[in-house]
């Protein structure tokens, strides 16, 4: 919204967008809320210092270069990757 930093619900909203993509059914709504509220929720914790319910984009920066997950979900959408080849890529990273 432009006030520099990301608020719970923008983060959990813009989680749900990046899990989503383009291709994947709607019928796993649910799925995705899921999904975005407990990566919001971790990344809310681990990563808001000061506990003010936002993440600065210092906070930000922090979170997104210390989670391999959040790397690897960047790179694939940089590629316009779907959500079914960020899984099939992670699967074979972790093998």
């Amino acid at each position: 919204n432009g006030s520099g930093f990301i608020k719970k619900k923008e983060f959990r909203d813009m989680t749900i967008a990046i899990i989503r993509g383009d291709n994947t059914p709607p019928e796993f709504e649910l799925e995705f809320k899921t999904l975005s509220k407990l990566m919001t929720d971790s990344a809310m914790a681990l990563y808001d210092t000061n506990r003010d319910g936002k993440l600065s984009f210092e906070e930000w920066l922090k979170y997104s270069e210390s989670d391999k997950n959040v790397q690897r979900c960047f790179s694939a959408l940089s590629r316009g990757c779907d959500l079914s080849t960020l899984i099939q890529e992670s699967l074979e990273n972790d093998q």
